[in-house]
């Protein structure tokens, strides 16, 4: 399992730096930032082509009335479905431990943590939420608006 560390601390530290309105506009300034190629555009959202070095290095964004929602990115590749369910939960338990104490590392001491199968830790700051998300499969990172 791939996982990019570098890249997820980069994109929340930019995240926590970058200058928040909650406007749509954001998305592209964003990814502007972040060194992010559009790849569609629509008026449900945005996808970028990230820089993560992933296997799937995208990012998705959501719009609601001129407000963006959220973006979400993976931060690891996704465990492929002939790997053991035991061995695959291994791998992505030790990636999101891995992970979260790099981002900790940079954020500091996460304003909540959600334990279990899908678990997430997140950081709450005035513009943005920051959240680090495990599924069955893969690790994301997702950049919110905290007034959505």
């Amino acid at each position: 399992m791939q996982v990019d560390a570098e890249g997820a601390v980069r994109v929340a530290r930019l995240a926590k730096e970058f200058e928040w309105t909650g406007d749509i506009d954001d998305l592209r300034r964003f990814g502007e930032v972040a060194g992010w190629e559009v790849t569609w555009s629509g008026d449900n959202g945005i996808t970028f082509l990230t820089n993560l070095d992933v296997m799937r290095p995208e990012a998705r964004t959501f719009m609601r009335k001129r407000t963006f929602s959220d973006i979400s990115l993976y931060v690891t590749d996704i465990v492929d479905r002939s790997v053991p369910w035991v061995q695959c939960r291994q791998l992505v338990v030790d990636s999101f431990v891995d992970l979260g104490g790099a981002l900790e590392a940079v954020l500091g001491v996460p304003t909540r943590k959600d334990p279990g199968v899908q678990a997430a830790i997140g950081w709450d700051y005035l513009g943005v939420s920051i959240n680090l998300r495990s599924s069955t499969r893969s690790i994301a990172l997702e950049l919110a608006n905290p007034k959505c």
